[in-house]
């Protein structure tokens, strides 16, 4: 016991360093992931309790917790703390995203495991959605039946002005389209998909916005889905059972995360390439402590983390819950972060909706 914290606090340092390694099979590396929050919080008690107890030891935890600092600021906004809030000035602009879960019609309720919406919610998140006074919208999710003029989403955005792009693949079980969708106040140059995955389901955007003698490039963002919804492992009594559902779910995850860091990559240089200031908004569907999420840091800057309070759990689910996976990225060489929210009391879908405020630096 005599060296009991030394090694603990090597322990996590070599955990933090390993989530700097990019995702592999070896030894199961791409585990790290959801290792790291566990062992931030065990780093935590470790050095709070030394302190309390007037340990020496506590420096080593507080030494391994400065070297893990990139993971506690992706944990929790306190930048902001730092900062006054002040009146949002006139030339600044919001940019909302939000998965609408495809406003939980009942085919996909079925087929994807949820909670079917009663009619009267439903309607309710359909006229949350159209009543949104945010300059720039990013829904993740969308479903879009043209047949259905009482729910002609686009012709409602239309008709309030918008310039919109909606990217999506039609629906085998009706006449629909499902996608993602940006709506703009503000026009739009040019409009293109950048990803289209596999499935039809996961995509990625991009709309050039005109904004005066300024254009910012809005970047919609659905990576792979964890492929959570609907899987309710059961505790049976029969250890086999219990073994089946852990291995269905650590195959699931594994899947997701190989197939995200592909998608982020090509994100990356899509960025890297782009001629104007970027947001990327969206449903990343990746935890902060990810190589992924922390590459992409490394391009743009994070809007919970430099503008955001408390830890921004955007996740509304049943399955899991205290994950942080919508959010908002931004090329801070050309544009500021005023003000970021997440809207935790609009609980009409398994996500919660994110606000952000910015301004053009120039």
């Amino acid at each position: 016991m005599k060296y009991f914290n030394f090694f603990a606090a090597l322990l996590l340092l070599i955990i933090y360093s390993l989530g700097r390694i990019p995702p592999s099979e070896t030894f199961n590396l791409w585990l790290v992931t959801f290792i790291i929050p566990i062992g931030l919080v065990m780093n935590i008690i470790f050095m709070v309790t030394g302190i309390l107890m007037k340990k020496k030891s506590a420096l080593y935890f507080l030494i391994v917790l400065v070297a893990g600092s990139n993971y506690l600021f992706s944990t929790i906004g306190v930048k902001s703390l730092f900062k006054a809030r002040k009146a949002s000035p006139a030339e600044s602009f919001t940019v909302l995203n939000y998965n609408v879960s495809a406003f939980n019609e009942k085919y996909v309720a079925r087929s994807e495991g949820f909670n079917e919406m009663p009619d009267s919610e439903q309607s309710a998140l359909l006229e949350w959605v159209i009543s949104n006074e945010s300059d720039i919208q990013c829904y993740q999710e969308v479903s879009y039946s043209p047949a259905s003029p009482d729910a002609d989403l686009l012709g409602i955005f239309r008709k309030h002005g918008y310039d919109y792009y909606f990217s999506a693949s039609p629906n085998w079980r009706d006449s629909s389209y499902f996608g993602i969708l940006i709506i703009s106040r503000f026009p739009m140059i040019s409009k293109g998909d950048v990803i289209v995955s596999e499935n039809g389901f996961n995509r990625i955007c991009y709309a050039d916005i005109g904004m005066g003698r300024d254009t910012i490039r809005i970047v919609n963002v659905h990576l792979q889905s964890m492929q959570m919804k609907g899987f309710h492992p059961g505790f049976s009594e029969t250890i086999d059972d219990r073994t089946r559902s852990v291995r269905v779910v650590l195959r699931k995850l594994k899947s997701g995360v190989f197939e995200r860091s592909r998608q982020i990559k090509q994100l990356i240089e899509f960025v890297e390439a782009s001629p104007y200031p970027v947001i990327c908004a969206g449903d990343f569907n990746e935890l902060p402590y990810s190589f992924s999420y922390q590459m992409l840091k490394r391009h743009l800057r994070n809007s919970f983390e430099e503008s955001g309070r408390g830890f921004g759990f955007t996740y509304n689910g049943n399955t899991l819950g205290m994950l942080r996976i919508d959010n908002q990225f931004y090329s801070s060489s050309s544009l500021r972060s005023l003000d970021f929210q997440t809207l935790d009391t609009v609980k009409f879908t398994d996500h919660f909706p994110v606000s952000g405020s910015y301004i053009l630096r120039n």
